[in-house]
């Protein structure tokens, strides 16, 4: 028991140890501060009023922009994607964009006889698609297969359809019931910054901060929804601003442990962030020849 301890310890310090001696990945954290009325929780960032609460949370490469859109209501709600916009710096971005999406399945069926006529039977259907993180996925499923073993011949037909879905410009929210929208990422250009180490150690870590009137980053959503379909547009702008840049090394980002499931430790080394809060987010980059990429 004791060498298996002393085994896993050493595993976790060479890790560390081979992290620390050279670290080509580095990431740049912003921190945000809101403008509008949104309040921080330990989820992320909430905006409410009396019909919907609207929720955020940004941590992730790059800055995710996308929302929860919840309805308190008890009857249903419509948001509006031709009014609703993502700003950054003052550019402003569409939510609808007129997308088109195509499914296609097909469906195929062979036979096959032998002399002891036995007949077996295979069927195969398959559907292609985009699933929900906008990528493109393919399933099959297995109708029946009953293998013959003295086969002489073989008879095969399918038949294939394909259907088109276009983006819908209004979204209704079920009450009691939320939506999630994502879209766009915040930010994916490390800034550079003659105060600030563009590939620092852990001993010269330095954050910049920023006040309104000087932030790179001013971001927001402006969203408009309706309490009916053709009822009038109630209007929202959740706005944010970037309050500080650090740049940190991988071995003071990251961190190994062993993983804890149900208050068991199993044999699988986790990697976790040091730093993380829904407020924040962050871009990965690395040193190769002085260049970033």
């Amino acid at each position: 028991m004791k060498k298996y301890i002393y085994l896993k310890t050493l595993t976790i310090i060479l890790l560390l140890f081979l992290v620390s001696c050279k670290s080509y990945n580095y990431y740049q954290v912003y921190k945000t501060m809101p403008i509008t009325n949104e309040a921080l929780s330990e989820s992320g960032y909430v905006y409410s009023d009396t019909n919907c609460s609207i929720f955020y949370n940004f941590w992730s490469n790059n800055g995710d922009m996308g929302f929860r859109f919840y309805n308190k209501t008890n009857m249903n709600l419509y948001l509006n994607l031709e009014e609703c916009f993502f700003v950054c710096n003052g550019i402003a971005y569409d939510y609808y964009l007129n997308r088109t999406w195509g499914n296609s399945s097909s469906v195929s069926t062979s036979a096959s006889k032998g002399y002891n006529y036995s007949t077996a039977y295979s069927a195969s259907a398959s559907m292609t698609g985009y699933n929900y993180l906008n990528l493109i996925q393919t399933n099959a499923l297995a109708i029946a297969e009953i293998l013959s073993k003295n086969s002489t011949y073989g008879l095969i037909s399918s038949t294939e359809k394909s259907t088109e879905f276009r983006e819908k410009k209004i979204i209704c929210v079920p009450p009691h019931c939320s939506k999630i929208i994502s879209e766009y990422f915040i930010n994916n250009t490390v800034l550079r910054y003659c105060n600030l180490f563009l590939y620092p150690n852990k001993k010269n870590i330095n954050t910049l901060t920023f006040n309104i009137e000087n932030s790179p980053i001013i971001f927001s959503n402006r969203l408009s929804y309706s309490k009916d379909n053709l009822g009038d547009l109630i209007r929202i702008e959740n706005t944010f601003y970037v309050v500080s840049i650090t740049n940190y090394p991988q071995s003071s980002f990251l961190e190994y442990k062993y993983e804890t499931i149900c208050g068991q430790e199993i044999d699988e080394i986790k990697t976790s962030y040091k730093i993380k809060s829904p407020d924040s987010f962050y871009i990965k980059y690395m040193k190769t020849d002085n260049l970033i990429h």
